[in-house]
């Protein structure tokens, strides 16, 4: 099901929560992700990705839950 450009929703191992990344690798049983707006790259399992729906592939199953966004780790500071 999953191939390589994919947008996907995928929880994040730390906080168990779930995230906008694309999908830059698959095997049998996990991808490997990119999280859009963070950019750490991370393996997950197939099973914690989650479809993002679009008009291309409306007709697809969906995550319709609760999503959470965490800041970045990094310190912005005005110039």
């Amino acid at each position: 099901m999953w191939k390589v450009g994919d947008d996907c929703v995928t929880k994040y191992w730390e906080d168990g929560k779930f995230y906008n990344a694309s999908i830059t690798a698959v095997t049998d049983k996990t991808c490997v992700v990119k999280f859009k707006g963070y950019g750490n790259i991370e393996e997950v399992l197939k099973s914690d990705c989650l479809l993002v729906v679009s008009k291309e592939n409306n007709k697809k199953p969906h995550y319709t839950g609760p999503t959470e966004f965490r800041r970045s780790a990094r310190t912005y500071r005005r110039q």
